[in-house]
């Protein structure tokens, strides 16, 4: 096997470097809606059904970006929303509550870095 001339590794090493970029600026600019919420239930207090009850209050309310659903306990559980994205730099946050009837909303506190 012949060894490349100086120009062509250049050119090759190059060409490596650039798509190395570029495939790292679409991962991390892509689109990642579907990872949205991140759901944080350690012990499995609640089911998948409840925490698609907790996201949909939080829908109803008008929010378009669910950050995450935080469940505490078996009775109370939290989420963030972002305004106008999933990196928000301010937002809502939700603290809800179970009754007999379902989850509720207890409070909604607006946050900002």
């Amino acid at each position: 096997m012949k060894p490349l001339s100086a120009n062509k590794t250049i050119v090759f090493v190059g060409t490596c470097v650039v798509l190395a970029i570029a495939a790292g600026a679409f991962w991390f600019l892509r689109i990642r809606d579907s990872e949205f919420p991140f759901i944080y239930n350690p012990a499995s207090f609640v089911s998948v059904e409840e925490i698609r009850q907790i996201e949909q209050l939080v829908r109803d309310r008008g929010e378009r970006y669910v950050v995450s659903i935080n469940i505490v306990s078996t009775n109370k559980a939290g989420a963030t929303t972002g305004h106008g994205s999933h990196r928000p730099r301010s937002g809502r946050k939700y603290d809800f509550s179970r009754t007999a009837e379902g989850w509720r909303i207890d409070a909604v506190e607006e946050w900002k870095n």
